[in-house]
């Protein structure tokens, strides 16, 4: 998950990708600090990412979309 916050945007939504195939639960509260930066370039990286997890918090109560709308 260090991947996520490396320098290069490229690396970080590479990393954004990979734990979304793998459907890694563990990494939804990285993968939500990232939206909660305003100046990273992976949104939509990070989005697919969380729909590709689907944790049972985004389904029930609808985050991800909620934070989207948000975003500046």
């Amino acid at each position: 998950m260090i991947a996520l916050h490396d320098s290069k945007s490229t690396v970080q939504e590479a990393a954004a990708i990979s734990l979304g195939d793998l459907k890694a639960e563990e990494a939804v509260p990285e993968l939500l600090k990232v939206l909660d930066n305003p100046e990273s370039l992976i949104y939509k990286a990070v989005i697919s990412s969380l729909e590709k997890i689907g944790t049972p918090e985004q389904s029930q109560d609808s985050q991800v979309p909620v934070r989207i709308l948000m975003l500046p």
